[in-house]
């Protein structure tokens, strides 16, 4: 038995010494030596990619073993050509840059022109070369594949977080200039995508939290249990040599994420969160003694676990702070349907936010009164204070 137990080790050695002597290792020398016999040769550089800005081509790792060359691929411009994928013995060093697309038929790299935020750009641009463009109207802003870039700004007034269609979603600040660098609202809008995919909204507890201006809060806690630093782009986990610990644990000697202008030594969820999981947990409960439950509210939380601004009890709908203080109260009476059944608080929000002495009206259901006066010049805006048509 020994005999055939070292017999059996011997041979696994010799296979794995065999395989090493053929195997591969990614070393300096390996890439210096290349190519090997076998490999294709380095491809050329597009000159375009030796022009040093981000515009000109994007380098990437090397489509050959252990990436020992440099890869890059450039951008073209408008009317040049471009592969469009056909089966051909050459890879393709180039593709259409920002805003353009490779045309099938044209085989040309051309404007992209079909998607939600190119063709309101185009409407922008056609009104304003009518005379028909508005003081306080800004130009969309689309990114390199033509969708709307993440945020918004009002003149004036704030910046939101937007989706790829342009609709606005969680995440907000006052407009001082830096919408493009204070709003990144990656965590806003894949949340808005996770709803869509769940097909309802998302409960507090099922999700990476947000911070006010739509990206990831650094310190999260899954399962309501453990709880992790993580990027605040994209959410992923923080290789930061530290455990993830509990709830309880959570202080800054645990977490190297743990802020104490931000975060509580020992707690994580915030007011509204715990309200909404404390009471999903009662009715849960209650649903094992009763077939039917009621008189139970739950609250609107943010993503940010905060209060949502439309909130409602048994007597009122109101404009709530985050910290669920009420600001406008409607009083659940027939005459007050109407401004109950359109309200957002979107205007009552934005005043919160504005730090100037220069603030939008608001109708008394906290939502924006459509016509707003600025600096002598009156306009007409939409529910979230854009202006759309010029009323002087």
């Amino acid at each position: 038995m020994i005999f055939k137990t070292i017999c059996l080790l011997t041979f696994i050695i010799w296979g794995v010494l065999a395989d090493e002597k053929d195997s591969i290792y990614c070393t300096t020398d390996f890439c210096e030596k290349y190519p090997h016999a076998g490999e294709p040769p380095c491809s050329v550089i597009p000159p375009s990619c030796n022009i040093t800005n981000s515009l000109s081509g994007i380098y990437l790792p090397s489509p050959t073993t252990c990436n020992c060359c440099e890869y890059c691929i450039g951008y073209l411009s408008e009317g040049q050509a471009c592969a469009t994928g056909k089966k051909t013995t050459d890879t393709p060093s180039t593709i259409c840059g920002s805003g353009l697309y490779c045309d099938l038929d044209r085989e040309t790299c051309r404007p992209i022109s079909n998607t939600p935020c190119t063709k309101a750009q185009a409407e922008y641009d056609n009104r304003r070369k009518d005379g028909k463009m508005g003081d306080y109207e800004i130009r969309p802003k689309c990114d390199d594949n033509g969708d709307f870039v993440p945020y918004h700004c009002t003149p004036g007034g704030i910046c939101y977080c937007v989706d790829k269609e342009g609709k606005r979603i969680f995440g907000s600040i006052a407009n001082d200039g830096k919408g493009e660098y204070e709003l990144p609202c990656d965590c806003s809008r894949n949340h808005k995508d996770m709803g869509l995919v769940m097909g309802r909204d998302l409960r507090p507890g099922e999700y990476l939290r947000c911070a006010s201006n739509g990206a990831y809060e650094p310190l999260q806690c899954l399962d309501e249990k453990t709880c992790i630093c993580v990027d605040e782009q994209d959410g992923t986990p923080a290789f930061d040599g530290m455990l993830p610990v509990e709830i309880w644990a959570i202080d800054r000697n645990t977490l190297s994420c743990f802020d104490p202008t931000k975060n509580v030594k020992g707690s994580f969820y915030r007011r509204c969160e715990e309200v909404y999981m404390n009471k999903s947990q009662e009715i849960s409960d209650s649903k094992k003694d009763y077939d039917l439950v009621l008189a139970y509210e739950l609250p609107n939380c943010t993503p940010d676990g905060n209060y949502a601004p439309v909130q409602e009890d048994h007597k009122y709908k109101f404009c709530s702070t985050p910290e669920g203080i009420p600001l406008i109260r409607l009083e659940k009476k027939a005459e007050n349907k109407k401004l109950r059944d359109e309200m957002n608080c979107k205007c009552a929000m934005a005043r919160r936010l504005i730090k100037s002495n220069e603030k939008p009206s608001c109708l008394e259901n906290g939502n924006y009164n459509p016509e707003q006066c600025r600096r002598g010049y009156c306009y007409t805006v939409d529910e979230d204070g854009n202006q759309i048509m010029s009323t002087q």
